[in-house]
């Protein structure tokens, strides 16, 4: 439950950021994905490996 939490809350900011927007078109999919995946493996990164602690 937690999990979906967090990725309920990352689509809400996402939705906010996209609703602010003055230039939707200029937002690059791409980019935002490829942000979201390092922090998900930093997240990962700190929070499951012994290395992170």
């Amino acid at each position: 439950m937690n999990i979906l939490w967090g990725v309920i809350g990352i689509l809400v900011i996402l939705g906010i950021a996209l609703l602010f927007s003055v230039n939707r078109r200029a937002i690059k999919l791409r980019t935002v994905l490829i942000a979201l995946a390092i922090q998900i493996f930093f997240a990962f990164t700190v929070l499951k490996w012994e290395t992170g602690r």
